[in-house]
């Protein structure tokens, strides 16, 4: 039977979630037929991919797992997405999970769609605080179908993060046509996100159902604050892969280029902002070699964030302690609002 979602899982380091993971995607028999997970085993070198062939063994005509050397995340869910023959593809980290509720919902709903891009909500479960928020996108409608260039996105720039994947279920083709997408071997690949469904995409609808569930806190993910500081490089790869999608595939439709636009000059200054924790002499060779010369010679719709004025206007001693001050007054969240 031909299959209408595929559900795209990345395996790495998680054999303590990866069950929890994997029993959200078992719904009824009627719809496993029409689903299809793809478990991308990254190389890991744990129990995860062993535990996820069980769940191939049981539901040989939904669950395939796909062994590959170790690329990181963004590696795996190319290969995913290379694989994937659904009608509709959505990306499950296995450290989160479905709504055993809303999840069947969605996939009922997806039958009859035509949508490039579908909308639900997520609830985010902090590990720390021991807190759930659910993030809504209402007052969006429910189950009506828009241009994505008739929609004026940059209403929607601060209040929710809409093309973050945890929201967004997409049309496959969509995304194979732009195969490989995602920069490998790097963290916070899931970027061109933020801007390759506005671009690629004519329409989308969101549907008032709660699907993913996003785990935040735990040890070693790329959220925290260390990862950040460890993995600062890595932002420069990726922004300049957004910079260059979005040249590549430039959009003239105004409500479009006004957030995309928007959304890479936030990455840029966030990029920024998280090479400071390079040395010195890197963050000097980044600025006035590497990243930035390239941005301001890539990006025609560069706007200078205050921050980098800060850096080339005082001394650097003094722009440090700033910079540490912002950090240690906790007033990072509001410097690096877009950076979750």
């Amino acid at each position: 039977m031909e299959k209408l979602l595929t559900v795209v899982v990345p395996v790495y380091k998680v054999e303590k979630y990866i069950n929890k993971c994997l029993d959200s995607l078992i719904v009824s028999d009627e719809q496993m037929n029409l689903l299809e997970v793809i478990v991308v085993n990254d190389g890991t070198p744990d129990n995860s991919a062993i535990m996820a062939k069980e769940y191939e063994r049981k539901y040989p005509n939904t669950f395939r797992v796909i062994d590959k050397e170790n690329g990181g995340h963004g590696s795996a869910w190319n290969r995913g997405v290379q694989e994937a023959t659904g009608k509709y593809l959505r990306f499950l980290d296995s450290d989160d999970w479905f709504d055993d509720s809303d999840f069947p919902k969605l996939i009922s709903k997806l039958k009859s769609s035509d949508a490039d891009i579908i909308f639900c909500n997520i609830d985010k479960h902090y590990v720390n605080k021991g807190i759930v928020k659910r993030k809504t996108l209402e007052p969006m409608k429910d189950g009506i179908v828009t241009k994505i260039a008739d929609f004026n996105w940059l209403e929607w720039q601060n209040k929710s993060k809409i093309f973050d994947f945890w929201y967004c279920t997409y049309r496959t083709k969509m995304l194979k046509d732009v195969h490989p997408l995602f920069v490998e071997k790097v963290f916070y690949d899931d970027a061109i996100l933020f801007i390759a469904p506005i671009i690629l995409g004519s329409t989308f609808v969101y549907l008032n159902l709660t699907i993913y569930h996003y785990l935040i806190g735990r040890d070693g993910q790329t959220m925290n604050y260390s990862s950040q500081v460890a993995h600062a490089k890595d932002y420069t790869k990726v922004c300049k892969s957004m910079i260059d999608f979005a040249k590549k595939n430039e959009c003239n439709e105004l409500y479009k280029k006004q957030f995309v636009n928007k959304r890479i000059n936030i990455y840029i200054r966030n990029t920024f902002i998280w090479l400071n924790a390079l040395p010195k002499s890197e963050l000097k060779e980044a600025m006035e070699s590497t990243w930035f010369p390239y941005v301001k010679k890539n990006f025609p719709y560069y706007t200078e964030p205050k921050v980098i004025k800060y850096y080339q206007s005082l001394p650097y001693w003094i722009y440090k302690i700033l910079y540490k001050l912002m950090v240690e007054r906790k007033e990072k969240r509001t410097f690096l609002e877009d950076a979750e």
